[in-house]
């Protein structure tokens, strides 16, 4: 569980200027150590499951989301430690829903899909939610088409192109199909995914409207989980032999439409 060991905040570019990854004392303090473990040993419970079959007869065991919120508490109380210590002033709170207004969601995982399509499968604006998802999805691929047009090549890891399509989107203000615009609240917040998670903004909230002259500017914090988390995350996606798109409305579209085609998730 040692990836982390720098004892001093330290920035590192990530593919937007706006998101900033950091390492703090914070991270690997016992307590930050003692969450990423339970984290590990939640989502190593649930590679013991039968997850392979799931592909075949969209069956999972009802223990594996009881685990995955397990291994989210203990991401949470990482990341409320981590802002504590490090005395962050988040501006970050209920009511405020900027990011949610606007922001495109990237890195959801087929294991996060599947976790809000199980939370939202019986709401009775099932429908809408789903079509609000797919206008989203298809207007950022058609902004990513665009600038493949422009510059043509195969996408690669932090590719210039689709962060371009990104900034191109965010400034759409294209709410989130999960943001309860008149609450300015998240209707999935229980299984909202981790990169809904882990984002910070430390600069005045207003900063965070794509036409505001700071956006690009502003002072921003993301906290990944350890490296031990993240591989297992990825085995997990892996053996349930499906793949999504990597955004939050085009995961949840194709997990819903595509995967699912629209019928209940069968637990056992």
């Amino acid at each position: 569980m040692g990836d982390h060991t720098d004892h001093t905040e330290k920035s590192t570019p990530h593919e937007l200027p706006l998101y900033q990854k950091v390492e703090v004392p914070s991270q690997t303090s016992e307590t930050a150590r003692q969450y990423m473990a339970q984290m590990v040993d939640s989502l190593d419970a649930i590679l013991e499951l039968d997850l392979a079959s799931f592909a075949a007869n969209k069956t999972l065991p009802a223990k594996l989301f009881e685990l995955l919120s397990e291994a989210l508490d203990c991401y949470d109380h990482y990341i409320e430690h981590i802002v504590t210590a490090e005395g962050w002033d988040v501006s970050c709170r209920r009511g405020c829903s900027a990011c949610c207004e606007h922001e495109l969601a990237r890195g959801v995982t087929a294991l996060e899909a599947l976790n809000i399509y199980r939370h939202v499968r019986d709401w009775e604006d099932i429908g809408s939610l789903y079509e609000h998802a797919a206008e989203n999805a298809v207007t950022f691929q058609q902004l990513l088409a665009e600038e493949m047009r422009r510059e043509p090549g195969p996408l690669g890891p932090d590719d210039p192109r689709v962060t371009k399509a990104h900034l191109a989107y965010n400034r759409l203000k294209r709410p989130c199909p999960f943001l309860d615009r008149e609450q300015g609240a998240c209707r999935i917040y229980p299984v909202r995914p981790l990169v809904c998670r882990f984002f910070f903004n430390l600069s005045p909230a207003e900063w965070c409207d794509p036409d505001h002259e700071g956006y690009l500017k502003r002072e921003t914090r993301c906290m990944d989980p350890y490296t031990a988390v993240q591989e297992r995350l990825h085995a997990i996606n892996q053996r349930l032999g499906i793949r999504v798109l990597h955004f939050l409305s085009g995961a949840f579209m194709t997990l819903a439409g595509n995967v699912m085609e629209g019928k209940p998730l069968q637990l056992v």
